[in-house]
């Protein structure tokens, strides 16, 4: 009975719009033969660690050292998981833009926030004319290199 003493409950909830960028992601979070090694619950819980783990030890009064260690280790994953990306989506390591060029830092209590603010998914017109128009061209595109 001690061991249920000592968890915690916490809970998240959200009910986005299917279509919305928050809604895409949940869809790939719930849709198990899209990551078939890991459950949704693991991958939240990893970007959650990923993000925020060595803040929250910092608040427990963990020794600088022992925070350092852990905020070390926690770059290094980050590190790793931006290589997963740039290989899967063919990407060139290049190092990012300045955070100012987001938003001004006096709307946001830290550069994280700042940095996460603009989404550039958000921001693309939804045009369904536009969209059947550029899938069009490229398959113009694809049949002309095709030869057909």
């Amino acid at each position: 009975m001690s061991n249920l003493a000592n968890r915690m409950h916490f809970e998240f909830r959200s009910y986005p719009s299917a279509s919305s960028p928050e809604g895409i992601l949940f869809n790939y979070l719930k849709t198990d033969e899209l990551h078939p090694s890991q459950t949704k619950n693991d991958l939240v819980l990893k970007a959650l660690k990923l993000c925020w783990m060595p803040h929250a030890y910092r608040e427990t009064g963990l020794k600088h050292r022992d925070l350092k260690k852990l905020a070390l280790s926690t770059i290094h994953s980050l590190e790793w998981h931006i290589q997963e990306i740039r290989l899967e989506f063919g990407l060139d390591s290049v190092p990012p833009p300045p955070v100012a060029t987001y938003l001004p830092l006096q709307m946001h209590h830290n550069a994280f926030n700042a940095a996460m603010a603009p989404n550039p998914i958000e921001n693309l017109v939804h045009n369904d004319d536009a969209v059947e128009a550029d899938q069009a061209d490229e398959a113009d595109e694809w049949e002309s290199v095709m030869g057909l």
